[in-house]
């Protein structure tokens, strides 16, 4: 991005990073904005409210996505608005030494390196059965999720 800078020399400043952030925040208030006029009209024009189209658009088979080894499914990961969900076909003791010391490290990782906003592990009764991840920013993580849960899946029932 470059600002006005002495037009008479030829010589452009560049922004500084402050006015950067400054500009992406302020853009993003506007399209945030325009987006709720368009969610708005829609709604006008469908007779329909914007959860139903969210509800709509969740349930299609294009936002599921099926993690298999063979016939044994691994995983369902579900693609939502600003997240998706990792349901696991068999739910895995909390304290599982792979799943801690791999799935979830590799989480926290990415998390450090700003590829992912943030990762909830839900258990139930001293099992995981779902991983929440929101604020996805990189496009190989998917990829890297599912060889991860199938490198797990097979581990766990090597026999």
């Amino acid at each position: 991005m470059i600002a006005g800078g002495n037009e008479g020399n030829g010589a452009n400043e560049v922004s500084s990073k402050k006015e950067i952030i400054e500009f992406l925040r302020r853009r993003i208030r506007e399209l945030e904005r325009e987006l709720s006029v368009y969610k708005q009209l829609l709604m006008e024009i469908s007779g329909k409210h914007a959860q139903e189209e969210m509800r709509d658009r969740v349930l299609s088979p294009d936002n599921v996505k099926v993690i298999a080894i063979g016939n044994d499914i691994v995983a369902n990961i579900v693609k939502l608005r600003d997240s998706i969900r990792i349901i696991l076909r068999e739910s895995i003791p909390s304290n599982n030494t792979l799943l801690n010391s791999f799935l979830v490290q590799l989480l926290k990782d990415k998390k450090d390196l700003g590829e992912l906003s943030d990762f909830e592990v839900k258990e139930s009764k001293g099992y995981v059965t779902e991983i929440v991840i929101r604020g996805i920013n990189s496009k190989s993580l998917m990829k890297e999720l599912e060889i991860a849960l199938r490198y797990l899946w097979r581990e766990i029932h090597r026999k």
